[in-house]
């Protein structure tokens, strides 16, 4: 008999959270404001419409799958700042006109950062004969032993107590609750430089460079990061970063933007941001003498060698 998934509306979910924002707005140079939500979400099914891989171990005892839904992420905090470095115009430092001041003035640092908790999941048994035979897999958690979840000093080798999970009798359904074991959290920080020059009339040229990660933190959060599988010889290791959109080493940026009549962007990537910042002033002093269109070729060494050319158009 060919196996099939039998679905009804029967799944229920419960859910709290509370935000709490702060906002100091520019003053005196500096910005900054921040966001901190607290939430809890319970159920007994965490998707609808098939979107599961994983259905109920028993559909004859509901009861035993309510427990966390696979989204919850008990804290987030989030916040950015914004700082006007203390030289150029308008400012404490190299307020006149020289090198100095074309250099070093008119820089402004701002960043941001995510601190959250992680997602839960569960201790499956992956690969059962007649788990796989009925059309799936993963579907059996673990039996609980009684010992604690949660070490004292949580590693990528060993994330949590294996201990309190065994392999359940044969015929016997696994105790262990479901997303009874919370992953790894998240911390990623972002920072960036920038600088805008005015130009003639209406015109501004704006450099940045920004890097994401700059801690160069791995990002183990999310589903998979953690090895849950009982039988498995990784069992309770973080095996994987766990998000595919966050950087695990840390990028960088380097863009210069032009206020035209046209839209006007170039942007070079590179990890060690080796563009030399003279550079990038010789190409605005070519911007600012210039009143037809052209190109100017930047050009930037990665550390293998290899160029990383980007273009500037230029109006009037």
């Amino acid at each position: 008999m060919q196996p099939f998934l039998f679905q009804d509306s029967q799944a229920s979910s419960i859910a709290h959270a509370g935000t709490v924002r702060l906002r100091k707005r520019l003053q005196g140079g500096i910005s900054v404001g921040g966001s901190y939500t607290w939430s809890q979400s319970i159920d007994n099914a965490s998707t609808i419409g098939g979107g599961t891989t994983v259905p109920a171990q028993n559909a004859f005892d509901l009861a035993a799958e309510r427990g966390l839904s696979y989204f919850d992420q008990r804290h987030r905090f989030t916040g950015d700042y914004l700082i006007e470095l203390p030289f150029g115009h308008d400012r404490r430092w190299l307020t006149g006109s020289g090198l100095l001041h074309d250099v070093l003035g008119d820089w402004q640092w701002s960043g941001d950062w995510t601190i959250a908790s992680g997602f839960p999941f569960s201790p499956r048994i992956l690969g059962n004969v007649e788990n796989v035979s009925g059309g799936v897999n993963g579907t059996l958690r673990a039996q609980a032993t009684g010992l604690p979840i949660t070490v004292a000093d949580p590693s990528v080798s060993r994330w949590f107590n294996t201990a309190a999970f065994t392999l359940p009798p044969s015929g016997v359904y696994g105790d262990a609750g479901r997303n009874s074991i919370e992953g790894p959290g998240s911390l990623l920080v972002d920072m960036a430089l920038t600088k805008v020059v005015p130009l003639k009339e209406n015109r501004t040229l704006e450099f940045r460079a920004s890097a994401s990660n700059v801690f160069n933190r791995p990002q183990f959060y999310g589903p998979n990061a953690v090895d849950g599988n009982v039988a498995s010889e990784t069992f309770g290791q973080i095996v994987r970063a766990g998000q595919e959109s966050v950087s695990v080493l840390p990028e960088a940026a380097v863009t210069v933007r032009m206020a035209l009549p046209f839209v006007l962007v170039n942007m070079i990537r590179s990890p060690t941001l080796t563009v030399v910042y003279a550079e990038a002033l010789r190409l605005m002093q070519l911007v600012a003498s210039k009143e037809t269109v052209k190109v100017v070729p930047l050009i930037a060494k990665e550390p293998l060698g290899q160029p990383v050319v980007g273009g500037l158009a230029v109006g009037g």
